[in-house]
């Protein structure tokens, strides 16, 4: 059943490879062989598994379990902070590590230092805890280590205080231990009983009896809006498309893009590839090969910025075409006598503009 999610990801490998310039079959197989058998793909969160992440990534999310692992340690003096060089005009301050503890004797200044950058991490310290252990929605397992033990068998002090919290609540000194008493209904999944708030009344009670009855009318879209609905997307799509072409020998390449992409079905690749071969037909001299082609590029006018849908070059004077849905308008020719305008002041030769209505 789970036939769907290899296709689908084996087609989006094939398509991104399709995109390298020269790509054959043969590269491709090459290429399979060698390392695209071994991608693997994302699975669902929505599936029952154990989801592996850091206390940071973890912020902010809920789970109905947590399972917390941690190591009985601290690096409180672990530190790198500025320490001021107040003497010293050429330098002010320096960024360094801790300094070693017996330094704390003789200078007032290192040891506070010391102490306030410790201070800072046992502060980061609690705050990552207080994180890690409101993750749960139903249980936490903590799995924690205990402290290392001298010469003389004696345990050394905790170097995290939630140890020290479940110290005091493990009288019997037990190595598995339950904070709160647990039964066999806690333990199982819980989950919260909507009540309805609404009162149900039935649609008889709703009429009166002077009142003509009518049947429920349910209101849908009619034709002519689905129609119209649809000759918008595909202008929208065709748009796009032309603005991604330089000759119509590009044209079934950027469909099969889209097609594969899911952006498109088959019947709209059909429907969009021939309204833009019929522009291409009409409008021949935009769409030949070997031909410079500034596609989006935008243009700074006055502080506003504007974007001619196509710029071409031919024999070094430049054509400047947009295309539009709708119907004609004035606001269209004054935009595209804009673009004409602006690429005037830069210095290039217009031959003419182009409004072309899909």
């Amino acid at each position: 059943d789970k036939e769907t999610d290899f296709l689908l990801n084996f087609l989006e490998l094939l398509y991104n490879y399709t995109q390298n310039a020269g790509a054959t079959l043969k590269d491709f197989l090459n290429f399979w062989e060698e390392e695209g058998k071994n991608t693997s793909i994302q699975a669902s969160e929505n599936i029952h598994a154990i989801q592996l992440m850091t206390i940071h990534k973890a912020k902010g999310l809920e789970f109905p379990i947590v399972f917390l692992p941690m190591e009985n340690a601290h690096k409180d003096s672990k530190i790198q902070d500025w320490f001021s060089l107040e003497e010293n005009t050429a330098l002010k301050s320096v960024n360094i590590g801790g300094f070693e503890k017996k330094l704390q004797t003789y200078d007032d200044q290192i040891s506070e230092f010391n102490e306030e950058n410790a201070y800072k991490n046992f502060i980061d310290r609690l705050c990552l805890q207080y994180v890690a252990t409101t993750r749960p929605v139903e249980q936490l397992f903590l799995y924690v280590q205990k402290p290392t033990r001298d010469k003389n068998g004696n345990e050394n002090p905790s170097n995290i205080e939630i140890y020290d919290f479940l110290k005091s609540k493990n009288v019997e000194n037990a190595d598995s231990f339950d904070i709160f008493k647990i039964d066999e209904n806690t333990l199982k999944k819980q989950s919260k009983k909507e009540e309805k708030q609404h009162v149900s009344q039935q649609i008889s009670s709703l009429t009166q009896k002077h009142e003509k009855s009518a049947n429920i009318t349910i209101a849908t879209p009619s034709r002519n809006y689905q129609e119209r609905n649809e000759k918008v997307r595909n202008g929208i799509f065709t748009h796009e498309i032309l603005a991604k072409i330089n000759t119509k020998n590009d044209v079934e390449k950027v469909l099969k893009s889209y097609l594969l992409e899911g952006l498109i079905t088959e019947t709209e690749k059909s429907e969009i590839a021939y309204r833009i071969f019929e522009i291409i037909e009409k409008y021949p001299k935009y769409f030949t090969e070997n031909q410079e082609v500034l596609s989006e590029r935008e243009l700074l006018i006055e502080g506003k910025t504007y974007r001619p849908d196509r710029m071409v070059k031919i024999d070094d004077t430049w054509f400047i075409i947009d295309f539009k849905t709708g119907n004609p308008s004035e606001k269209h020719k004054k935009q595209i006598d804009l673009y004409q305008k602006a690429m005037e002041n830069l210095g290039r030769k217009i031959g003419g503009t182009e409004l072309i209505y899909l």
